[in-house]
């Protein structure tokens, strides 16, 4: 990613799925890019995204609450469906 794809951003959305524990893992790199090319100001917030595939989940809601409260992120749950 490059300063030009965050430029003016006001709020990042950082999406995962909650069936995918390698794209939870991924967190840790998109808040990085956050951190490099955004103003310290903009408001980060972390989307589980698939919590209707309950039988699938491999990250949890207490997951999502401790990584979005190490990276100062706000945080919810959703699907698309």
């Amino acid at each position: 990613m490059t300063r030009n794809f965050f430029q003016g951003a006001h709020v990042v959305l950082v999406v995962y799925s909650v069936t995918s524990t390698s794209s939870f893992k991924s967190i840790e790199n998109h808040n990085n890019n956050i951190e490099t090319y955004c103003e310290k100001d903009v408001v980060k917030i972390l989307v589980g995204n698939k919590s209707d595939l309950e039988g699938e989940r491999r990250v949890t809601f207490d997951d999502l609450t401790e990584k979005a409260n190490e990276l100062k992120m706000k945080y919810f749950e959703t699907s698309a469906v």
